[in-house]
């Protein structure tokens, strides 16, 4: 992948960059410490070299303002008087302002304060008091420094910010929120905050934040990216997020499995995914997506159950995303359909059945002929888009369950179908269903609310995957992804507003569906489809035309670019827009098909 710098943020482990919890990232230091015989400080030497080369060349003007480390009396405080060393010895005026006194330091930070010390380095004891809130007025009332390095809490803070910091930020914070209205202070001379590792106040483990927590322009994760960067509210805090290898052990030879908190999904390791399995199953060649002797029946047979009467809609753009997602063929099947309508879709591609012959009960010898013949061909059923929740349709999700299990058929379980599951404790899964709650179904599914969901999404998806035995994903900013057995997990670092649309889980259900056809099992499908889903919806935000607009018609589309230029990006890149055999577009369409727009997130991440 291109790199915007010269320096490129190299990850630990090739294609995968890792997520770590605090303990995890503890454990990682340890270890690296004694297998490697490197003493802890060297450790900090580095991390200390790395925010030096990153905020030279990051920010190669700012820094000639002046840079100014807040300085804490951890080892995050310590990474942060190594920097001021370094920087200081390049010759930039670089001063610390210390938020605590000199005899509160240990270990290696008190080492790092010695070595700052003996260059004669500048330190300023912030302390509760009139005269140090000026000071800091002071430093910003002129032209002021155009870097701020905060290093004050890191990986093992947890907890409120103490009130003094608090204020110390928020004086910071009005201070450059004041100075943006200004016409006296251009905007090139603001500063710009730099967190190490992370802002102080966040905790590494969740998508928490806490007051007074000071918004970075930028931060330089320390060896990985932790579950703060990627997980809402703490993420919008973070900035442009990087990372800085400083030479601890490879994760893959240092941690035990259930201590990696989540693998991190970009295009290589969709492309991957797609790639390895397709061509060892010789479902797809390398330079021609769909093989040359391919037919419909050869593309695999999705069924989606649901559609109930006013919900339609929902069932139809599952079908129309897993045709466009590569499913030869597409069948909705319906209960109950009321007598004379028509049950033909506006997409003519896509078939229909009813469930039940008509007259007949509610058991699985009711089952319409067609419908019998229709599950015993298919390779994927959908159950949920448009499903109400009542006994009738309770008894036929325990029917279809068991009959995907006799025929070993993939099942992504969504929407009506969720709350069905969530009712009935005996429901039975396997490592071939897939369901796919947001955070509110979620909170249903384990007897709890959505904010007990999202205070810490990485222990819902656990819990999830322990409860149901099958593959969870944990929809939201950040979707989280976790095995049927629990021990694998992964995260989708991309959060877009334009994904908040009515239909957008529909066509991911139907998406991950067709992945499944392909041959994909369930829980690489998942990973797919997710990333794919989440990917176009940021192209859109990303595009002249912002975040709205985005309608879930569009959005199946979409997926099916963006899944042929994984396939095949020189074939892709080789076509214009009218030769891909789509609708004219409507104006919420251009950005949704270049191939080239970077993702300036997962750019800094891997």
């Amino acid at each position: 992948m291109s790199r915007a710098l010269k320096w490129p943020v190299k990850p630990s482990v090739k294609p995968f960059a890792k997520l770590l919890c605090s303990a995890a990232m503890q454990e990682l230091e340890r270890q690296s410490f004694a297998r490697l015989a490197v003493p802890s400080y060297a450790i900090m030497e580095a991390a200390g070299r790395e925010l030096t080369r990153f905020v030279l060349e990051r920010y190669q003007d700012a820094v000639l303002q002046g840079v100014l480390v807040l300085a804490g009396k951890g080892n995050n405080g310590g990474d942060g008087y190594v920097a001021a060393r370094h920087l200081q010895a390049r010759g930039l005026c670089c001063q610390v302002f210390a938020l605590y006194p000199p005899e509160q330091l240990k270990g290696d930070a008190f080492l790092a304060y010695q070595a700052w010390a003996a260059v004669k380095g500048t330190t300023v004891y912030l302390e509760a008091d009139v005269d140090s809130e000026f000071a800091l007025q002071e430093l910003f009332s002129d032209r002021g420094p155009g870097v701020i390095l905060d290093a004050v809490f890191g990986n093992g803070f947890h907890g409120t910010l103490p009130e003094r910091v608090k204020r110390h930020f928020e004086i910071i914070s009005s201070t450059i929120c004041s100075s943006t209205q200004s016409t006296v202070k251009p905007a090139a001379c603001l500063p710009v905050v730099v967190a190490v590792d992370m802002p102080s106040g966040l905790s590494a483990d969740s998508g928490e934040s806490t007051a007074g927590v000071l918004p970075a322009g930028a931060s330089l994760a320390i060896q990985c990216v932790k579950p703060c960067h990627l997980l809402y509210p703490a993420a919008a805090l973070c900035g442009e997020v990087w990372t800085a290898d400083v030479g601890l052990l490879p994760l893959t030879d240092a941690l035990p499995e259930n201590l990696l908190q989540a693998l991190v999904v970009d295009e290589n390791v969709v492309s991957d995914f797609l790639t390895q399995d397709f061509l060892s199953q010789k479902v797809f060649s390398p330079r021609d997506v769909i093989g040359p002797a391919s037919h419909k029946n050869s593309r695999g047979h999705v069924v989606i159950i649901g559609g109930d009467p006013g919900k339609r809609g929902a069932a139809l753009l599952a079908g129309a995303s897993a045709l466009a997602s590569g499913a030869g063929l597409v069948t909705i099947a319906a209960v109950d359909w009321p007598p004379g309508a028509d049950m033909s879709f506006p997409v003519p591609e896509i078939m229909s059945c009813e469930i039940y012959q008509k007259g007949k009960g509610r058991t699985t010898e009711d089952w319409s002929p067609e419908f019998t013949q229709l599950i015993s061909r298919a390779r994927c059923l959908v159950v949920g888009p448009g499903l109400e929740e009542n006994e009738v349709n309770a008894a036929l999700l325990r029917q279809l369950l068991e009959a995907a299990e006799r025929l070993k058929l993939s099942v992504v379980i969504d929407a009506g179908a969720l709350g069905l599951v969530s009712a009935d404790s005996s429901t039975l899964l396997s490592e071939r269903h897939i369901i796919t709650p947001h955070p509110g179904e979620a909170g249903r599914m384990l007897s709890c609310s959505a904010g007990d969901i999202q205070q810490d999404r990485f222990a819902a998806v656990r819990k999830l995957a322990d409860k149901y035995n099958c593959v969870v994903l944990l929809k939201g900013a950040g979707s989280i992804i976790s095995s049927s057995c629990g021990k694998r997990r992964y995260i989708i670092p991309i959060a877009s507003a334009a994904l908040a649309t009515a239909g957008s889980g529909d066509v991911l259900a139907g998406h991950i569906a067709a992945l499944c056809c392909a041959g994909l099992d369930a829980e690489k499908a998942t990973v797919v489809g997710s990333f794919i889903h989440a990917k176009c919806g940021e192209m859109h935000s990303a595009g002249s035309f912002g975040w709205r607009g985005l309608l879930a018609g569009d959005l199946a589309q979409a997926c099916a670019v963006k899944i042929n230029q994984l396939l095949c990006p020189e074939a892709i890149t080789r076509l214009s827009l009218s030769q891909l055999s789509l609708s004219q577009p409507s104006l919420s369409q251009p950005s949704l098909f270049q191939p080239e727009l970077p993702n300036a997130f997962l750019r800094r991440i891997v």
